[in-house]
C-alpha cells in the first residue's frame, strides 16, 4: 500500500534561510495569478538568480529591517506569503509588500493571518505604521486591510508594472501618533 503524506493543516510561520525556493515557487505563482496586483512582473521574477533568491530568504528570515511570512502545509510550495521591508525614507514606517494566497484558500483568514503575522513583526521592531499599495479595484484585497486596521490615505501613483492602472496608498498605525501632531 503505497504511503501518501500526512495532511497538515496550513500554518503561518517567518521563513527560514533554506525556504529560497519554496519563495520562488509561490512568488512566481503569485504573479501568474494576480499579474496586475504587483509591481514586479512574471518574466521579472523568472529571470532572478538562484542567488537572488537565496538572498532574499536569508534577508527575510531574520533581523529587524525584512521578514517574509509563508503559509505552509505539508505540501512542497507555500500556500501564500507576505514580506515587509524596512524604509529608509521614512524610519518610522515599513512597507507590506507581495501578500498572496492561493486561490483555494481565500477567505479563510489566512491574508489576515499573513497580516497580523507581519503586523506583529512590525510593532516588534518598534515601527510606529505600516503601509502597503493596493491596485485600484481590487476590492478584495481593500477589503482584507481595512478588516486589518488599514486606513485610505487618498495617495495614488501608476502601478510600476502596468502604468494604466492606479494603485492607492493604505496606512495602519501601530502605535499612537507622537503628540504635537
Amino acid at each position: 500500500m503505497p504511503a501518501y503524506p500526512e495532511q497538515v493543516e496550513p500554518e503561518v510561520r517567518r521563513i527560514r534561510s533554506d525556504d529560497w525556493e519554496g519563495v520562488r515557487r509561490v512568488r512566481l505563482a503569485a504573479l501568474l495569478d494576480s499579474p496586475d496586483a504587483f509591481s514586479a512582473t512574471y518574466a521579472q521574477a523568472n529571470g532572478f538568480t538562484d542567488q537572488v533568491w537565496i538572498d532574499r530568504a536569508v534577508a527575510g528570515s531574520q533581523g529587524p529591517a525584512q521578514a517574509t511570512f509563508l503559509v505552509v502545509d505539508s505540501t512542497p510550495t507555500p500556500r501564500g506569503m507576505v514580506t515587509g521591508l524596512s524604509n529608509p525614507g521614512e524610519p518610522s514606517s515599513c512597507q507590506l509588500v507581495s501578500l498572496w494566497v492561493q486561490p483555494e484558500l481565500r477567505r479563510q483568514g489566512f491574508g489576515l493571518r499573513l497580516t497580523e503575522a507581519l503586523s506583529d513583526w512590525a510593532t516588534a521592531q518598534t515601527f510606529d505604521k505600516i503601509h502597503l499599495w493596493v491596485t485600484v479595484g481590487n476590492s478584495g484585497a481593500a477589503q482584507l486591510y481595512q478588516a486589518n486596521g488599514f486606513i485610505r490615505t487618498g495617495h495614488t501613483r501608476s502601478l510600476a508594472a502596468n502604468p494604466d492602472l492606479h494603485e492607492e496608498r493604505y496606512e495602519k498605525r501601530l502605535r499612537p501618533e507622537p503628540s504635537g501632531h
